[in-house]
């Protein structure tokens, strides 16, 4: 007779076998699944530049936001393809790609709708922008009528047409009729860069602060090139693009040596203006495509000049030199008669502004006391004269 220890055992295996086989056949298709992998993983092709969104267009201009269906003006020339996107807007952008080299000329740059021209069915949208060291204007004409459509690549200096290819084909051509009012135009927009250090380099021919922007015309492997930082937002507005020299022949700036350079100011297409008088004035403007005067400033602070004598206009004196800009002023608060008088003194003395107002320089020091003994030299001849420190940084 079977103890009742025993009896109990044999109850209880019998209740646990089944589970005892399942967890062991459990344990088998584990360890059998991490050596041999019941299914492996198979990468997706990828899709081929053909594929992406309908271009048959290499990857960097099928990536940009203008789909051929939501263009206003899309074609191709021989070697171009031109798209101004998006469609029906008031911002509307241009890109250029250029079949040959492979890089897109234009991207994404702010469009200037400039409607007939030439009084017929053709409009026409340009971009400013640059090419083999000059600034140029890429001009996208179409009509509607006859479906037709044409690219031309225009230096700016001097009007001479680069490229001029006509259309080979058309997709999209959602543009007004020749001889319509309106202006579909517009545009929005920003631009970023680095610095314009290197201020005082022997490289530099032009270089002055205004309340808003520092600005800089320097050679760079023998090409004039131009630089705009925006001080208020911390952006460099034009970072070493060509500048073109303008000799102006209607006032108020024939006698002024100019550049223009860059492409948009806060998203308006157009060109900067960097402008020194004969006296050593500095003037910074923004004239976008209509010829309107959008951005005006005169400058505030010491200027840099080293321009060549090519580059000043016949029959004009040379700028004004480089200005010291030095740290301590010792200046003096007065008009033009105190000005002479002052010269009496330190001949040098000229007036300078600054954002708090007009003062004339008797005279600028690396050494603090070097400023302030002159100070007291005025100050004992009867001037208003003070110690004014200069934390004026070019960039």
């Amino acid at each position: 007779m079977q103890s009742r220890f025993v009896r109990r055992l044999r109850s209880w295996l019998e209740r646990h076998k089944w589970r005892s086989v399942a967890l062991g056949a459990m344990a088998f298709f584990l360890t059998v699944s991490l050596v041999h992998p019941v299914h492996g993983y198979v990468p997706s092709a990828a899709l081929s530049n053909g594929e992406l969104g309908g271009f048959n267009l290499p990857l960097e201009l099928a990536q940009e936001p203008n789909t051929q269906a939501n263009s206003t003006l899309y074609f191709n020339t021989p070697n171009y393809v031109v798209s101004i996107y998006p469609r029906e807007t008031t911002a509307l952008r241009m890109n250029v790609y250029n079949k040959t080299t492979g890089q897109l000329e234009q991207s994404a740059a702010p469009v200037n709708y400039r409607g007939p021209l030439n009084n017929n069915a053709w409009v026409s949208y340009e971009s400013y922008g640059s090419r083999a060291a000059q600034n140029v204007i890429y001009r996208a004409s179409a009509n509607r009528s006859t479906n037709q459509a044409q690219l031309e690549i225009i230096v700016q200096s001097n009007n001479t047409v680069q490229v001029q290819e006509n259309s080979t084909s058309i997709t999209s051509i959602n543009v007004p009729l020749g001889n319509t009012s309106g202006n579909p135009g517009g545009n929005t927009g920003g631009n970023t860069g680095g610095n314009t250090s290197g201020v005082g380099s022997p490289n530099t021919v032009l270089a002055f602060d205004t309340r808003t922007f520092s600005t800089r015309v320097f050679n760079e492997n023998g090409i004039r090139k131009m630089n705009v930082y925006d001080k208020l937002t911390q952006q460099t507005n034009v970072n070493a693009q060509p500048a073109t020299l303008l000799n102006p022949s209607a006032a108020p700036f024939q006698n002024w040596v100019s550049y223009y350079g860059g492409s948009d100011y806060r998203g308006i297409p157009g060109r900067y203006f960097v402008r020194v008088s004969s006296s050593g004035e500095g003037r910074l403007q923004f004239i976008n495509g209509n010829g309107q005067v959008i951005l005006d400033e005169v400058r505030e602070g010491p200027i840099l000049v080293n321009v060549p004598a090519s580059d000043i206009p016949a029959g004009s004196p040379a700028p004004a030199p480089s200005a010291n800009a030095d740290p301590y002023i010792a200046a003096v608060f007065g008009d033009e008669q105190t000005l002479g008088q002052v010269r009496a003194i330190a001949p040098a003395a000229r007036f300078e502004s600054a954002p708090q107002g007009r003062f004339i320089n008797a005279g600028s020091f690396a050494n603090r006391y070097e400023a302030e003994s002159l100070v007291n030299l005025l100050l004992s001849r009867g001037f208003n004269s003070r110690l004014v420190y200069r934390n004026f940084n070019y960039r």
